[in-house]
């Protein structure tokens, strides 16, 4: 893996609606260990959202604590964005307003941004952060669980018994 660029020449997180409309279909890849079987259907664990740490997201040239997603009208076919060291991965989906107006379990507002971050092997690459500039917390995570429950654009396989 690259090293971290030089802080000076990172990009800053800048929510970008003119790119990323408001009605852009968001995906997101759920790793299989990310999904809970406990119910008989697949639901999304908040770890599931959680933001690539402060350096990983330096290598990818990014100043500051984001997750990863796929932007709608770019991916063709999100079943693409299942890893290949995965195959039991879902891909679960959001709009872009329903996470810039993110609210917390009391109804406190948690407003998330979202930035295309295109690579060569992913061009439909874009990230989603917290417009506060924190790392996603916990309730973060967790109204993000609770908002795509039951949405899977791929569903996850099921682990075998």
């Amino acid at each position: 893996m690259s090293e971290a660029a030089p802080e000076a020449t990172l990009r800053p997180l800048v929510d970008d609606p003119e790119e990323i409309p408001d009605d852009t279909t968001i995906f997101r890849r759920v790793l299989s260990d990310w999904v809970d079987w406990s119910s008989g259907q697949p639901r999304a664990k908040s770890i599931a959202f959680q933001d690539y740490p402060k350096d990983a997201a330096a290598r990818r040239g990014l100043n500051g604590f984001c997750m990863s997603v796929g932007r709608g009208g770019r991916v063709h076919d999100p079943a693409l964005m299942v890893p290949d060291y995965d195959p039991a991965a879902g891909v679960t989906w959001f709009l872009a307003q329903e996470l810039r107006e993110l609210r917390n379990a009391a109804g406190g507002p948690i407003p998330q941004g979202l930035m295309p971050d295109p690579t060569e092997a992913e061009p439909w690459h874009a990230v989603v952060f917290s417009l506060d500039g924190r790392r996603k917390t916990g309730a973060m995570q967790s109204a993000m669980a609770l908002l795509v429950r039951g949405r899977w654009a791929v569903p996850p396989g099921q682990p075998s018994p």
